[in-house]
């Protein structure tokens, strides 16, 4: 239950990184199954801050498939970060950058030029 896994890590005050099955969701899921997935994520775990969006386990397999749902990942992030976060960063928009393969933090203002 993602609620009860982030009302545990606020409590005692921890961050969350994944949200995302890389295994299950992105390497062997649907393009719309990755989408709910992050969409989830976000208004679940991404309330409040404390929280990295990122496939867990990594995505290990090289597939049309795999890359396919990891673009799904990056553009469903990408439309979905502005929603409230009810924290001391507002909205999720301007806290959150791609890097690499997993979405991060942004840690200062000029990481938020990579979040537009």
């Amino acid at each position: 239950d993602l609620k009860q896994v982030k009302t545990r890590f606020a409590k005692a005050r921890r961050a969350l990184w994944g949200g995302v099955s890389g295994a299950v969701t992105v390497e062997t899921g649907t393009e719309s199954q990755t989408e709910q997935a992050v969409i989830e994520g976000l208004h679940t775990l991404g309330k409040g801050g404390g929280f990295i969006l990122a496939p867990m386990d990594n995505v290990r397999e090289d597939t049309p498939a795999a890359r396919r749902n990891t673009q799904v990942f990056i553009d469903t992030w990408k439309a979905h970060r502005d929603i409230p976060a009810d924290g001391p960063w507002g909205s999720l928009k301007g806290t959150a950058s791609y890097v690499g393969d997993i979405v991060a933090p942004a840690v200062d203002e000029k990481d938020w030029d990579a979040c537009r």
